[in-house]
């Protein structure tokens, strides 16, 4: 071959190579934004394409995607710069029916169940007052503690509290009573057992299990769990006797309180 067409071609994937090497480059980075996952930088030429991470988790939250700017990014979208894209989440409890009742200034209860683990409930005064004083009344004084849930119906709900009269019969705050109470009782609401007199209740509480209409109106509903359904679940599952007793003693080691700035007021008993 003639040595000046081998110094051309030489020069000439020289000059490709040159062109190849300087070809820009961007870096793309991934902000979980508090969530945990495997999400490590992209370097990519123009033009290509960013691979898109193993979706992130985060505890509490559904995660709704990768974003760019405060949109939704496409990652069909070929690379044209530095990009910075960051893990947007929704908070699980947006998805409960009685999301609209839930504040940051409620009393938050955590129920501790031996061998169980624990539920977390939100309560609201804003619906029933006198109920949420009174049932804080038997927390602060530990009435609860070594009590049980000792009623259980698979689908409807499971009932605990304090056995007995300690401290008096409360109106009902429902509106079959004459109390204006809309929190109806959805999976997760907390409310109050009483017996057919509808100033009965006194400490025995239940929590749904399954959304039940028929109680609508009728039992005062106060509140609702924000976390710990599995356990709900565990305990409504329970093999019971022709009581409804479970065969399976489900003791509750301790109720406590956040009270989060509310201040109980005196309980108004009947």
């Amino acid at each position: 071959m003639d040595k000046k067409i081998l110094n051309i071609i030489t020069i000439f994937v020289l000059l490709l190579t040159l062109v190849s090497c300087g070809k820009k480059t961007y870096t793309i980075t991934f902000d979980l934004n508090e969530g945990v996952g495997e999400a490590p930088a992209q370097t990519l030429k123009k033009g290509e394409l960013v691979t898109e991470p193993t979706e992130p988790t985060k505890e509490g939250y559904n995660f709704l995607g990768w974003y760019l700017n405060d949109q939704p990014y496409n990652f069909s979208s070929k690379v044209n710069k530095n990009l910075n894209l960051v893990a947007r989440w929704e908070d699980k409890l947006a998805e409960l029916k009685y999301y609209s009742y839930l504040s940051e200034n409620n009393p938050v209860v955590t129920i501790k169940v031996l061998n169980f683990g624990e539920m977390k409930l939100e309560l609201f005064p804003e619906v029933a007052p006198n109920t949420v004083n009174n049932f804080l009344k038997y927390v602060e004084n530990n009435k609860y503690t070594g009590s049980s849930f000792h009623r259980v119906i698979k689908d409807f709900m499971i009932q605990g509290g304090h056995v007995g009269v300690p401290y008096g019969n409360i109106k009902g705050d429902f509106s079959s009573n004459g109390v204006t109470n809309n929190l109806r009782h959805y999976r997760g609401v907390i409310s109050m057992a009483r017996t057919m007199v509808p100033d009965s209740a006194t400490s025995q509480f239940f929590i749904v299990h399954k959304t039940s209409p028929h109680l609508n109106g009728n039992y005062a509903s106060f509140g609702g769990l924000i976390s710990g359904f599995d356990v709900l679940d565990q305990i409504a599952n329970l093999q019971t006797d022709y009581n409804d007793r479970p065969l399976t003693n489900v003791v509750i080691e301790s109720v406590t309180v956040e009270l989060n700035g509310y201040e109980p007021s005196a309980v108004i008993y009947v």
